[in-house]
């Protein structure tokens, strides 16, 4: 059985084989508080030392640590939380203000659209890079409420359409509850 998992795609290493998407197991993880849940390829260890890293340890530092999924293994990445956006100008939504920011600077690498995840509104951007991929999703929970998902891989961890797959699947899985 080989275990991957959900984690904040940032400057943490990550160091198992590589594996086909195919061969991973995936389960159903929910967030401390319930808000989110999403299928993930890690083990329950692997579940519970993403829950105990601090954000200031995250490329997202704003996260609501109790809504938050992290977890890594196999050289992958998947992370989802919810963060507060308190700095929306009166009467426009979280989301719609973050598509407004996003819109005003283009990203290092990708192309970010919009989609549909979970029946919500959301904005992703995948980037392929030297051997690398990741991709940062951004779905609409409520006026000032965003859950923002990452996931990647690093070097050499996993070939870039394994890794796709495995980023398509953990995107698919996310729930979104009230």
């Amino acid at each position: 059985m080989i275990a991957s998992g959900t984690i904040a795609m940032g400057a943490v290493g990550l160091a198992l084989a590589a594996v086909s998407s195919d061969a991973l197991v995936w389960s159903r993880t929910v967030s401390p508080d319930g808000t989110l849940s999403a299928e993930t390829p890690c083990t329950a260890g692997e579940i519970h030392a993403g829950r105990a890293i601090p954000n200031a340890q995250l490329p997202i530092r704003n996260y609501v640590p109790e809504s938050r999924i992290l977890c890594r293994a196999g050289g992958r990445a998947f992370m989802a939380g919810v963060i507060d956006v308190n700095d929306a100008p009166a009467g426009v939504s979280a989301y719609d203000h973050l598509v407004e920011m996003l819109g005003k600077r283009a990203p290092a690498q990708g192309k970010p659209g919009q989609t549909v995840i979970a029946g919500r509104r959301a904005i992703i951007n995948r980037a392929v890079r030297g051997g690398t991929i990741a991709q940062t999703g951004f779905i609409e929970v409520g006026p000032k409420k965003i859950v923002t998902v990452v996931a990647g891989s690093m070097p050499g961890a996993s070939e870039i359409a394994d890794m796709g797959a495995a980023i398509d699947r953990f995107y698919g899985s996310i729930e979104v509850k009230n």
